[in-house]
C-alpha cells in the first residue's frame, strides 16, 4: 500500500493485499480513499492456477515456458516428448518422461525465486537472513534450486559441478520437508531446459556448455 498526501504522526510500514488492507482501514480508521493500492506483487503469493497469477516476466522465454510445462503433472509427458523430438533423441523419450513425471509431483510452496550468495546473510557460519524477496511467490520448489541462473561466473567456474550442487542442495531441502531426496528428476528438467535454450540460440555454449554436454550429464 502507498499513501497519498501528507502523513500525520508516526508512519507504519506494511505490505497488504486488498482484503487485509480493507481490514486495516476498518481497524485503524484510515481513509481508504487516501490509500494508494499497489498490487504488482499480489499475484506472486497466489498459486499459478488462480486467475491473475503469473510467473516473473523473464520466465516468458520459450525455454522457461517449456520448463513450466515440464513441471506440471498435466503436461510433463508432452514436454518430455517435445524435448526428445527437438533434441533429436527419441530413444530417450521414455526415460525423460519418467524423470519429468517425478519432478512434476512436487506441490507448490513459497519460493524466494532468486536465491544466490549475494542474497544471503550469515554470521559465524550461521544463516541469519535472506534478502530481496521481490520474486517471492507460490510456485514449484525447483525455482529455488535453479543454480544455472547464478550468473556467468558460476557457469564458467563450476559448470561441471552442477550435478553435485543439485544433489547437495536438494537433499538438505528435501530432508527438512520430508520429500524424495533424489535430485535427478529436477536436474533433468534443469538440463533439458538449458539444452533447449542452446538449441534456440538463447544461451552461449562457451558459458553454459553445449547441448551434448547437458545430455551427457542427464
Amino acid at each position: 500500500m502507498g499513501v497519498s498526501g501528507d502523513i500525520v504522526g508516526r508512519p507504519a510500514g506494511a505490505v497488504l493485499i486488498p482484503p487485509p488492507a480493507a481490514r486495516f482501514a476498518a481497524l485503524t480508521g484510515a481513509d481508504p480513499d487516501r490509500l494508494g493500492l499497489n498490487v504488482t506483487g499480489w499475484n506472486k503469493l497466489e498459486p499459478p492456477a488462480q486467475v491473475g497469477a503469473r510467473p516473473p516476466r523473464h520466465h516468458e522465454t520459450a525455454h522457461h515456458r517449456w520448463l513450466r510445462r515440464a513441471l506440471s503433472p498435466a503436461t510433463s509427458a508432452a514436454a518430455a516428448a517435445e524435448a526428445a523430438s527437438r533434441l533429436g533423441r527419441p530413444d530417450r523419450t521414455a526415460e525423460w518422461t519418467g524423470l519429468l513425471a517425478q519432478a512434476a509431483r512436487h506441490a507448490p510452496v513459497l519460493v524466494h525465486g532468486d536465491v544466490h550468495e549475494d542474497q544471503l546473510l550469515a554470521d559465524g557460519g550461521r544463516l541469519t537472513g535472506v534478502l530481496d524477496w521481490e520474486t517471492a511467490r507460490i510456485d514449484h520448489p525447483f525455482w529455488d534450486f535453479d543454480f544455472g541462473e547464478w550468473g556467468t561466473g558460476i557457469w564458467r567456474r563450476h559448470r561441471r559441478d552442477l550435478g553435485d550442487l543439485w544433489a547437495r542442495g536438494w537433499r538438505a531441502y528435501a530432508e527438512v520437508r520430508g520429500l524424495d531426496t533424489d535430485s535427478r528428476p529436477l536436474e533433468a528438467a534443469f538440463r533439458l531446459r538449458h539444452a533447449l535454450a542452446l538449441l534456440d540460440g538463447s544461451a552461449d555454449p562457451a558459458v553454459t556448455g553445449t547441448v551434448e554436454e547437458h545430455l551427457t550429464f542427464l
